[in-house]
């Protein structure tokens, strides 16, 4: 998926119908921990679903353990919570993270985002690679758990499919997007709420009582916002280690704080960049670009949202 296919021409058409669907039971869902190193790469259960580091290393979060799922046991739980859609909204960012949805919860490891007949080369670690690996390969029909709950990437204009069932749940971020020409509002949490503050907030606020943001088959939509990552290398002067923390500080200042209605919210920045930090010479063995992050990297955001979701009431 090129930069633009999920673009900024999508966020007011997109986000907009998103957000006028949050209500009053959000869930600020703390992702912070420390990498640790396995006993053994060989017997590990994170190691064996492809969650851990080439040199051994596994996420483990300290305020909300992490239930390690697998295709069975996440979609029991996730079906038995009333979950029956996912949508993905946002640009090549979140598209990783339907992928990695997409792998955990189909249970194939080895080319489970790709459609079927696609590129030969996208398997296991090449599956985010985007020269071979990218929109045009990806499987867009996301349904999984024997039928019974679908991904939705929402890479057509299906911009109204939040209203049109219960048990729907909706995920959305952006990550380094500028808002406008000359790479305005990336990593800009003031232009990003802003932004918001424009073109959703007042939906979102004035629809708290009709829709109620917590899980259920009885319940319209559930609106979760994803931060974003860290990267292990800035190409600009925006694009820093501490202006990607302080827009993720800020935005979920914002988000918490009630400013733009009743907004759950996930952490998966903690994870990135604890990696970052902590384990540089593991990190870039765990990106394809110095940007985007590959294979074991996305598929714990895949856990860690699972986990969250499952957590809220």
């Amino acid at each position: 998926l090129g930069s633009m296919n999920w673009s900024l021409v999508r966020i007011v058409v997109v986000v907009g119908c998103l957000l006028n669907l949050i209500a009053a039971k959000t869930l600020s869902y703390d992702g912070s921990g420390a990498w640790e190193p396995v006993e053994s790469k060989e017997s590990a259960a994170e190691c064996k679903q492809w969650t851990c580091s080439p040199g051994g290393l596994v996420w483990r979060q300290k305020n909300n353990p992490l239930t390690l799922y697998n295709n069975i046991t996440g979609c029991d739980a996730l079906v038995n919570k009333g979950i029956k859609k996912i949508l993905f909204h946002g640009d090549s960012y979140m598209r990783h993270i339907y992928a990695a949805m997409l792998i955990t919860l189909n249970g194939n490891y080895e080319s489970g985002s790709m459609k079927p007949g696609g590129n030969d080369k996208c398997k296991y670690h090449q599956l985010f690679n985007e020269k071979d690996c990218n929109y045009f390969n990806l499987n867009h029909y996301g349904m999984v758990c024997d039928g019974r709950l679908l991904l939705d990437p929402l890479l057509t204009g299906l911009d109204k499919e939040c209203e049109k069932g219960l048990g729907t749940v909706s995920l959305f971020s952006f990550g380094n997007h500028q808002l406008a020409s000359g790479r305005y509002g990336i990593n800009d949490p003031e232009a990003y709420k802003k932004f918001y503050a424009q073109n959703n907030c007042p939906e979102l606020l004035s629809h708290q009582k009709q829709h109620d943001g917590s899980l259920g088959v009885d319940k319209m939509c559930s609106v979760w916002w994803i931060s974003t990552h860290q990267r292990v290398r800035g190409y600009f002067l925006d694009e820093t280690a501490d202006k990607v923390r302080n827009f993720n500080v800020q935005m979920r200042e914002f988000f918490d704080s009630g400013e733009c209605g009743n907004m759950n919210y996930i952490d998966v920045f903690n994870m990135t960049d604890s990696l970052v930090v902590q384990h540089d010479a593991e990190a870039r063995k765990m990106t394809w670009d110095q940007v985007h992050w590959s294979y074991e990297v996305n598929l714990i955001k895949a856990q860690i949202i699972i986990n969250a979701l499952l957590s809220s009431e």
